[in-house]
Formats: structure tokens, sequence, C-alpha cells
């Protein structure tokens, strides 16, 4: 009985500091996420800044070019929903089927499209709310456009840093054969070395 007593105790002992530890990694694990979309946000880079610019000035310049509002509106949701869906259903499967393409540059080239098109649909996104905001009222028919921009910032503010992260993590440690390399591309996987350095690779469902 005292044997058994004391078995439990410790096994009791164990599964607390057991649970200790996963706490701490799950507190770690997020820090770590927390830290990698803080250092992948979109607009970071001139040229993504550029598309933005350019393209929130082209939905401003269209509501003013077509009086009806909901007209305009819908022009602007539908450039919005066409280049989308051209970049994320077309692009970034198709061009991995081209047999010359080698891998770590298709990775590289999916990095630097999407987020262009975060910066693209992000000003689009930002005209567009503009034109509802100048109508001061709030209409169901804006119930979907709510919906498609809510889930767009949490595909471009969190889940979107956590990709690029991870294709800059690939390219680094596992697709990479530095022999293939040019100067100039072994000078940015060194740049991608030191950014990775220290942290970890965001889960898998990522």
């Amino acid at each position: 009985m005292t044997t058994n007593a004391g078995d439990d105790e410790g096994n009791n002992d164990d599964k607390i500091v057991k649970d200790a530890g996963n706490n701490k990694s799950d507190r770690g694990g997020i820090k770590n996420t927390l830290l990698i979309v803080s250092e992948n946000l979109p607009l970071q880079r001139t040229h993504e800044r550029v598309l933005f610019a350019t393209y929130l000035v082209f939905g401003l310049a269209l509501s003013r070019a077509i009086p009806d509002t909901l007209l305009s509106q819908s022009t602007i949701a539908l450039v919005w929903m066409t280049f989308s869906l051209a970049i994320s259903f077309m692009e970034a499967w198709v061009k991995f089927k081209a047999p010359l393409l080698r891998k770590y540059v298709a990775v590289d080239v999916g990095r630097h499209v999407f987020c262009a098109q975060h910066a693209v649909e992000l000003g689009l996104a930002t005209s567009f709310w503009i034109s509802v905001a100048k109508e001061a009222r709030y209409s169901t028919i804006y119930s979907p456009a709510i919906v498609s921009t809510a889930l767009y910032l949490v595909l471009a503010f969190f889940v979107g840093p956590l990709l690029y992260f991870r294709a800059k993590y690939k390219m680094v440690r596992n697709e990479t054969n530095l022999k293939l390399l040019t100067t100039e591309e072994r000078s940015t996987i060194d740049v991608l070395t030191k950014e990775i350095k220290g942290k970890q690779l965001p889960p898998a469902q990522w």
C-alpha cells in the first residue's frame, strides 16, 4: 500500500513536471510564431509599398470615375476577386508544373509573388472600404465583403508571414544545392540564413 502510494505520488510529480514543460514549450512556440509574423508582415519591401499605393490610387480613381456608388464598389471588388483568383488558383500551382524550373526557384518566386499579391489586395481593399465609409451607412449588402476582408486580413497578416518564413526555411535547409547557385544566389541564401537563425519552423498546418 505504502509503495503504491509512493509510486502514485512519483507519477503525479512526473506528470506535473511534464505538464509544466509542455506549457513552457507552448509559450515558447507562441512567442516564436509572433516573432516570425512581426518580421514578415506585408509592405516591408519598397516594391510592395509601391504596388499598394498604385492599386489604392487605382481603386480611388475608379470610385470617382463611376458615378453610381454600388457600381464603382462592385467594379473594385471584381478587380480584387479576379486578381486573387488568378494568382491563388492558377499561378500558385502552375509554376510547379514547369519541368525545368528548380524547386527552390519556384519557392522563391512564390514567396515574392504572394507578398506582392497581398500588397495589391490591401490597396484594393482599402480603396473599397474608403468608398463604403463615404456612404456613412451600413447595409447587409456589404456582409459578404466584410467576411471576405476579414479572411483576407487573417491570411495576409498571420498565415502569409508564416508561409513566407517557411519558404525561406525550406530554401535554406532543405531545397537548395549550393553547388548549383551563382555568387549572387549564394549571397541571398546567406541573408535568408541570418533571417531564420534562432527561430523554429512554424507548425505544419501553416
